[in-house]
Order: C-alpha cells, then sequence, then structure tokens
C-alpha cells in the first residue's frame, strides 16, 4: 500500500513538474523576463517624475516668493525716488529764492549742494518732463 501510495505521489510530482516548465516556457515565449525588467524601469521612470514634481513645485513657490519680493522692493525704490524728486524740487526752490532774492553773502555759498552732486540727484529722481513725454509718447504711440 505504502508503494502504491509512493507511485502515485511519484505520478503527480512528475505531472507538476511537467506542468511547471511548460509555463516557464510559456514564459519565456512571451518574454516574461523583459516584461518585468521594463515594469522595473517604469516605476523608477514614474519615481523620477514624481521628484520633478515635487522640485517644480517648490521652484514654482520660490519664483512666487521672489516676485513679491521683487514687487515690494520696485514699489520701495519708486517711493524713493518720489521723496527725492519732492526734495530736488525743494532744493531747486530754495537755490533760487537765494539766488533771486537774497544779496551775495559767502555764509550762503555753503548752503548749495556741488555741482556733481545736484547732477547725481537728477539722474536718480524721476523728471516731471520726462514723465510727461513719457505719456506723450504713449498717447501719440497708442493713436
Amino acid at each position: 500500500m505504502f508503494l502504491l501510495v509512493a507511485i502515485v505521489l511519484l505520478v503527480l510530482y512528475l505531472k507538476q513538474k511537467k506542468k511547471l516548465k511548460e509555463a516557464q516556457g510559456k514564459l519565456e515565449e512571451l518574454h516574461y523576463d523583459e516584461y518585468a525588467q521594463v515594469q522595473a524601469e517604469l516605476e523608477r521612470m514614474n519615481q523620477e517624475i514624481t521628484d520633478g514634481n515635487v522640485t517644480a513645485s517648490a521652484l514654482l513657490a520660490k519664483i512666487q516668493e521672489l516676485t513679491e519680493q521683487e514687487a515690494k522692493l520696485s514699489k520701495q525704490a519708486q517711493t524713493a525716488a518720489n521723496k527725492l524728486a519732492r526734495s530736488r524740487e525743494l532744493y531747486k526752490s530754495m537755490e533760487y529764492a537765494m539766488t533771486a532774492f537774497v544779496d551775495a553773502d559767502p555764509a550762503l555759498e555753503h548752503c548749495r549742494l556741488p555741482s556733481a552732486d545736484s547732477t547725481d540727484i537728477d539722474n536718480f529722481a524721476p523728471s516731471v518732463i520726462l514723465h510727461l513725454h513719457s505719456i506723450e509718447y504713449i498717447v501719440e504711440g497708442g493713436a
């Protein structure tokens, strides 16, 4: 009886071994090994895309932050230029008043800015004439 059971088990084992070899042969025919490699490569590429998306979103956030900072600094620079323009106009008014209405007093000569400083102020401060000229140019160009 034991021998009969052993023979049955051996036959079943050989059938299963044959089926396993046939299945492995079919997998080789279907290039399963290449499929597994392609799947692994696809998974790696998907991970790279995910990492790239994370990096892109971080860069977009940084660009947004820098854009806001640039706008703030631009506004501050414009405010400073406007203050400088007002100061320049006030200085020119005072200089005109001293020149036109006060006799030459040596002490007043020390109150005037050197011409180099006056030129620097003119370069940094926006001019009303330039501003109006720009508006005229825009109106003429748009018409």
